[in-house]
């Protein structure tokens, strides 16, 4: 796009590529902390 800086595309880029693992993770935790406290009585 001709608008956008090939720089900073790159940057946003590595840094989403940073956050979505940490994210997933943070996702999963909850998750299965959510889980497990549906099975508590």
């Amino acid at each position: 796009m001709p608008g956008m800086p090939k720089p900073q595309g790159l940057s946003a880029l590595r840094n989403n590529c940073a956050i979505a693992p940490s994210l997933n993770n943070f996702l999963v935790g909850v998750t299965t902390v959510f889980r497990f406290r549906q099975l508590k009585p």
